[in-house]
């Protein structure tokens, strides 16, 4: 099964490297997700780094929040910071203050790679290939300002999560 989802994932990579827009069946209606091809590995020297600025940046800041345990200041930068605060502090009871940190260290440190950025309005999905499994890390604009979306309940999130499923 691991493998099927390498192949698929780099399937996906390698046609997203020659189509610029991605068409979703959403019920009848056909949408258009512009996709631009990354594949930008996340390594140790962008720990401590990031912005508000462009998705990338966000998730980059988002997760060095993370790794210093600094749960609240992470969830300021998402959609829904009581909602991201409370999971966040579920999981670090579970594992431990440092378990949790190096978890989330380890974003940094596992050879990551943000394969594509699918865009659909004001919203922006990472698919991001983790050692295990394929992600999807779906960023709002709010105010001139990235934040991580905590849950997307919108066509951007549909069409997001039918492109997700097919990798």
């Amino acid at each position: 099964m691991k493998h099927i989802m390498i192949v698929l994932a780099l399937s996906f990579a390698a046609s997203l490297a020659f189509a610029k827009d991605i068409p979703v069946d959403m019920g009848g209606k056909t949408i258009t997700v512009k996709a631009t091809t990354t594949n930008r590995e996340i390594v140790a020297k962008d720990m401590g780094t990031g912005d508000q600025k462009t998705p990338l940046g966000c998730s980059l800041l988002y997760y060095s929040r993370l790794s210093k345990g600094d749960i609240a200041e992470a969830s300021n930068l998402s959609t829904a910071p009581k909602a991201t605060a409370e999971k966040w502090e579920k999981y670090r009871e579970r594992t431990g203050v440092a378990e949790f940190k190096k978890d989330m260290a380890a974003y940094f440190t596992s050879k990551n790679v943000v394969l594509a950025e699918l865009t659909l309005d004001e919203a922006v999905m990472l698919v991001v290939k983790t050692a295990d499994y394929t992600a999807g890390q779906i960023y709002v604009k709010q105010n001139d300002k990235w934040l991580m979306a905590e849950s997307l309940k919108t066509e951007a999130g549909t069409a997001f999560g039918k492109i997700l499923s097919k990798i």
